[in-house]
């Protein structure tokens, strides 16, 4: 009987252990919570962030190309205008004295 009862005075002990362990635990969590949680919070704002960084510079990326092949246009267009103006200039030149001229 006395093994019967030292037997339950153990399993007493280690429920009590078991517990203690458990409810420390708790406590623990429920310190480091908080920690936590702004922890959480600010890696989803830095995940956040990265992600739209990346999108803007994608974006940007695209805005580069397009006004790359806007600016070739802008030269191509130039050259031919000046090109153009070289070839007719002493025309345009003539043809603007004489009207002048002629409308007097």
């Amino acid at each position: 009987m006395d093994t019967i009862i030292q037997e339950l005075i153990s399993y007493d002990r280690q429920a009590r252990e078991i517990l203690q362990g458990a409810v420390q635990a708790k406590e623990q969590a429920e310190k480091e919570l908080p920690a936590e949680e702004e922890k959480l919070y600010h890696d989803f704002l830095q995940r956040a962030k990265e992600r739209t960084d990346r999108i803007q510079e994608q974006m940007a990326g695209s805005h580069r190309g397009e006004l790359a092949k806007l600016e070739e246009i802008y030269l191509q267009e130039s050259q031919r205008l000046k090109k153009a103006f070289e070839e007719n200039r002493q025309q345009w030149e003539q043809e603007l004295f004489d009207r002048c001229v002629t409308a007097q």
